[in-house]
């Protein structure tokens, strides 16, 4: 996180907490009397200086199947679909497994940075290119976040 934190020019008084505990956020947020909420995969939190990223969770871009046990199982008194889930183009090995979430989790951490740092954007095509070049290794300019 620091690496990243000197990249885009934040400076070394003002890098945020990092928090990788839903339940650890939690109890921050409920001692500076905010409320409980969490974000999903992760949430940036400017009066706090706070960036939690969620560790625990497995998937990052879900998309829903829709499975009918009557083909797949040899049940035929269960007809009702089961929903399942299961992460795009991911491989079989496990060690491309362990890469692909390494990856989706510096990602969720680039992505909360960027809404540290670079206040004025909001989700959008912008905001995804200044992640991808976060990611490729431009640097930017330091500045006073908050004086």
């Amino acid at each position: 996180m620091i690496k990243y934190c000197k990249q885009i020019g934040i400076t070394y008084e003002e890098i945020p907490k990092l928090i990788l505990d839903r339940k650890e956020y939690h109890a921050l947020k409920e001692a500076n009397g905010r409320p409980k909420h969490a974000g999903g995969y992760g949430e940036c939190s400017w009066e706090l200086r706070t960036i939690f990223v969620d560790a625990k969770r497995r998937f990052y871009q879900r998309k829903t199947y829709r499975r009918n046990k009557l083909t797949d199982s040899n049940t035929p008194n269960d007809d009702k679909p089961e929903y399942i889930y299961r992460v795009h183009k991911r491989s079989t090995t496990e060690w491309k497994r362990v890469k692909a979430r390494y990856k989706d989790k510096l990602h969720i951490l680039v992505h909360e940075l960027v809404h540290y740092r670079f206040k004025y954007l909001r989700h959008g095509r912008k905001f995804e290119e200044r992640i991808k070049e976060i990611l490729q290794g431009k640097e930017f300019p330091v500045k006073k976040l908050y004086p």
